[in-house]
Order: C-alpha cells, then structure tokens, then sequence
C-alpha cells in the first residue's frame, strides 16, 4: 500500500519500523503491512504505541510524537521528535548533515551522532526555542561496528547555537562547535572539538560587561556631597590611656585641669583681697610699732 501524495499524515497505535531501499521509503508495521510514501516529501507521525521505533528513515522534513524509544538512521533533512508524556531514549545515526527542530525526550535520553561527520544544527529563526530537552545528552560519541568515531563536523552556528534543557550531562565531540546555551546548568558538561562563541555568546557576555559598567557609571548619580574630605580618625593605646577631654574657650583641656586653672576675674580678686589684708594689718598697728615701721629703713641704711 502506497501513499501517493507529496507528504504523508499518520496517526496510530500499532508498532513499526522506518523501512527505505528499492522499494522506496515507507513504515512497516508489526504485522508486515507496508505503507509507501515519498521520501522527498514530509512525514508526520503520532503513535500511541509503546515499542521502539527503529529502521531507516528517509524524509525531506519528519515530525513524529511518541510513546515509546526512538532508534534510527536518518536520511532527512529537518527532524522534530516529541514525547507524547513518558520520559523516551532517542538515538539518531544521521546520514549527512541534519537540522533540528525540537527533540524532546523528557528526561530520557538524547543520542545524536554522524556517519559522515556532518552538521548538527537547528532551524533557521529558532533562537529561544529549546532545541534539546532531555536529563542527559549525547552529541558525536557513538563509534560503528569498526570503531570508527562518529563524531560531528560541526555543531550549533555562528548565529543560532543549540539551546538545551538538560538535567544531568551533556556531552558533544565535533570537529567545530559553538557552545551551546541552557536554560539550566547540567550536572556535567564535556565538550572536544575546537570551542567557538556564538554571537548570541558574545552579546550575553557585552551585555554582562555592560551591566558592570552601567553599575559604576551611576555612581554619577549619587549626591557628591557624601564623598567629601572627612579627617581621619583612630583609637590606639595613647588615646585610650589619656585623660578624660572637655572642649573649653574652643581649646581640648583635660578634664580638672580647666576647673582647677584661675582665670583673669579670679586673679584680680586674690590681688584685692591680698591688698586689703595689708591695709588692715597697718592699722591695726599701735604708734610705737608704725614709728618703728617708718625708721627702719633709715636705720638699715645707716
């Protein structure tokens, strides 16, 4: 049985497998049914049923939603793989080079690798959609029944790098890569190849750049006057050791020394007082003792 339009739409809940070769590209399904199609045009798929979908799969462009593993060589040139809910192992041998859309395996896992160390990259105009859902990641790390590497020649763009949501590791093997963007950070992370960065790489890394520098050019902003000259100020051993201060007629003067210390007014008041305790022991003199008094000095002199 042949489909003999340019694309083929199919829904179902019985197992099969991809088949491609004389008689062209087509599913063969668990009771030998076979179902043609043109392997230059599209192919969407959704089925219910759980075994692992596996054989050759030739396809211009190939959507499919699934419930149970995916385990194919590809030939296609644009591939989404979606889970329909169940956490799914999706493995790809690609041909050539191959075009990803989304492939969400839940948190199964992811296994993409090159027969003829090709490009991994994804569609055109997709940058912040996920490209790569899975809890581990596996990109050029499958070896052929001669172990021979299939690694990848080149993965992600200069313009559009792979987006990943991945849970536990990623790890890639190419020729090139540009480093791939998560939504979160994997447990582990390996990378061999010659690491390039994304444009997308490069802004994210200026616009953190700006941020710092945005950060310090507002400092602009603040009132200068809280920047002004402020004298230093310390506490050591000498400081704490001298004797309590008090600010008096706009001088430090120890603290009793200002209290103790006689001021002009108190002078003055000990000269008159001094003076009129002169006075009053004069007259309290009798004449003899003022005679006395007054020859003295004349008979110190003589």
């Amino acid at each position: 049985m042949d489909n003999n339009t340019d694309s083929l739409a199919l829904e179902t809940d019985l197992g099969f497998d991809f088949v491609s070769g004389g008689s062209g590209a087509g599913v063969l399904f668990a009771d030998n049914t076979r179902l043609g199609y043109d392997g230059s045009g599209n192919v969407a798929i959704t089925s219910a049923a759980t075994d692992t979908i596996g054989g050759a799969l030739q396809a211009n462009r190939a959507d499919l939603i699934v419930a149970g593993d995916v385990d194919v060589t590809s030939d296609v040139n644009v591939l989404d793989i979606q889970t329909s809910g169940a956490d799914i192992d999706i493995s790809v041998l690609a041909d050539g080079d191959l075009i990803i859309d989304q492939i969400n395996a839940g948190r199964g896992s992811i296994a993409l690798d090159s027969a003829n160390v090709g490009a991994l990259t994804a569609v055109e105009g997709t940058y912040g959609d996920t490209h790569l859902t899975a809890g581990s990641v596996r990109l050029g790390l499958g070896v052929d029944g001669d172990g021979n590497p299939q690694q990848w020649g080149l993965i992600g763009s200069e313009i559009l790098p792979l987006f990943m949501d991945v849970t536990e590791s990623v790890e890639m093997v190419s020729v090139i890569y540009y480093e791939p963007q998560f939504v979160r950070t994997p447990a582990y992370f390996l990378a061999e190849g010659e690491g390039l960065q994304s444009v997308a790489g490069a802004q994210s890394a200026q616009g953190l750049k700006s941020a710092v520098q945005n950060a310090v050019e507002d400092f602009a902003q603040v009132d200068p006057g809280i920047f002004n000259a402020v004298n230093p100020y310390s506490t050591g051993v000498d400081a704490v050791n001298t004797p309590e201060m008090q600010l008096t007629g706009g001088e430090l003067q120890p603290v009793g020394s200002a209290a103790g210390a006689p001021d002009d007014e108190d002078e003055r008041r000990r000269s008159a007082e001094l003076e009129g305790d002169g006075a009053e022991s004069a007259e309290q003199q009798s004449p003899q003792e003022r005679s006395r008094a007054a020859l003295a000095p004349g008979q110190v002199g003589g």
